[in-house]
């Protein structure tokens, strides 16, 4: 224009989708209009595509954000989907473009990483697993095994009865699953009947003699005597000890202030 002697007027730049940056969109006067050398001509030049700040859409549902974005005619929406303990299935975990650059959206390619939840396992059946089996498919599925144990007398001890949830349920990763361990058949106190015979031998005839029976079982204490009693002559006593399982209980007789007879009784 300048070397055909016009004069440049007016420029103003404008946004457009078509005309690369820098290019002339249109001319004042127009383009075909007959005007004098020394005119004065106004330019609107192109910016380019309009840019956009690129919003933030972590933590928000994928589906409502593909919406917006094909609404704002984004070149391409690209999806992964990946598992994440933390974050609900179909929430955004992660974008490209990072939120706050600015996009010409026919011109760029969105990225979301978007959450499938937790990943889930399904359960193995349990029965007849030891502690150190539980142990390992703990740290290899990722799930916690709690423990408890219960008698029983069908399941070995140190063996799972049971668990919950039950075997083939779908679980999440990091989930809990509760195991009941057999302690084996419960052993039960048991009671020993002892029938001992206390002889009637006084130093004087015919003068009575103290018993004290002391007894120590799962009940009674050897601190104070569980009967006293005088003869006057020999006499059998039945004595009864209840015994804890794994333990033992025991029994001493004192005549006139003197041990007559004792013993220890194993479970």
């Amino acid at each position: 224009l300048l070397q055909n002697g016009f004069v440049i007027g007016k420029e103003t730049e404008v946004e457009n989708d078509v005309i690369e940056v820098g290019k002339v969109i249109s001319t004042n006067p127009k383009i075909g209009r007959t005007v004098k050398k020394g005119t004065t001509i106004d330019l609107t030049i192109s910016k380019g595509p309009k840019s956009i700040e690129f919003s933030d859409y972590k933590d928000r549902n994928v589906d409502d954000v593909q919406q917006l974005l094909e609404q704002l005619d984004f070149m391409d929406i690209e999806i992964e989907e990946v598992y994440n303990n933390e974050m609900s299935s179909g929430m955004v975990i992660s974008q490209s473009p990072v939120a706050g650059s600015q996009v010409i959206p026919s011109q760029t390619v969105v990225k979301l990483t978007v959450s499938k939840g937790p990943e889930q396992i399904v359960l193995k059946d349990l029965q007849g697993y030891n502690e150190k089996a539980l142990s390992d498919y703990g740290t290899d599925t990722g799930l916690v095994i709690k423990t408890e144990e219960q008698y029983s007398d069908t399941v070995a001890q140190g063996l799972v009865i049971s668990q919950s949830p039950k075997a083939n349920s779908k679980v999440d990763k990091g989930s809990t699953v509760n195991v009941i361990i057999s302690k084996g058949k419960e052993q039960l106190p048991r009671t020993e009947t002892i029938p001992i015979t206390i002889l009637y031998e006084p130093d004087i005839p015919g003068s009575p003699q103290r018993v004290e029976i002391y007894i120590e079982d799962m009940t009674r204490s050897m601190t104070s005597p569980d009967d006293v009693f005088n003869i006057t002559k020999t006499e059998t006593r039945n004595i009864e000890l209840v015994i804890e399982p794994g333990g033992k209980a025991g029994y001493k007789i004192m005549r006139d202030n003197e041990v007559f007879s004792d013993g220890v009784i194993p479970y």
